[in-house]
């Protein structure tokens, strides 16, 4: 009796955190979205700063930044004060997004696309061709990657676990595809 009497509050305790989950992701956006907006003082003159609109703040964006933005990699907020003129960026990178920090520019700006070459089997390495390219700068590097072998499954029965382990490991290593 005691141990369902255990087991039921320990049910309750988990479908009340679980319950809560919702709340706290919408809390933690809503205070990053705060934190973002918040009205900031000028530390030239502490007086209330304005943050200018997407098409007034590319004037004080360097080019690169205003790479970033026209490829939605990276968001800038610019904040202008008022009285003296002062202003400051601050950076906003995407969580989601298929760019990455170019090695010549230093923007995130580089994208890389695959194409596979050689399929990997459940018995050999397969090959791909990797294209990196960037958005804002002239840097590009090709290069041949080794894909590994497709571990094959023990549950399923041979034949069809070695063809559908071949279509998956093509589709996720083809992923980019060539355009």
């Amino acid at each position: 009796e005691s141990y369902e009497s255990g087991s039921r509050g320990i049910v309750a305790l988990v479908i009340g955190l679980l319950g809560g989950l919702p709340l706290s992701v919408g809390s933690i956006v809503g205070f990053r979205k705060w934190r973002r907006r918040r009205r900031r003082r000028c530390p030239a003159c502490q007086t209330l700063m304005t943050l200018l609109g997407e098409s007034h703040d590319n004037a004080l964006l360097e080019e690169g930044q205003q790479a970033e933005e026209r490829i939605k990699s990276v968001d800038y907020d610019v904040w202008k004060c008022g009285a003296c003129g002062h202003h400051f960026t601050l950076r906003y990178p995407k969580w989601f997004s298929s760019y990455s920090k170019c090695t010549q520019c230093h923007n995130r700006t580089k994208s890389s696309t695959e194409k596979v070459l050689v399929a990997a089997t459940t018995t050999s390495k397969g090959k791909a061709r990797v294209v990196e390219t960037c958005a804002f700068c002239s840097f590009r590097r090709e290069y041949t990657k080794v894909l590994p072998r497709i571990q094959s499954s023990g549950s399923s029965s041979g034949g069809s676990s070695s063809g559908g382990s071949s279509s998956f490991g093509r589709g996720r290593s083809g992923g980019g595809g060539a355009s």
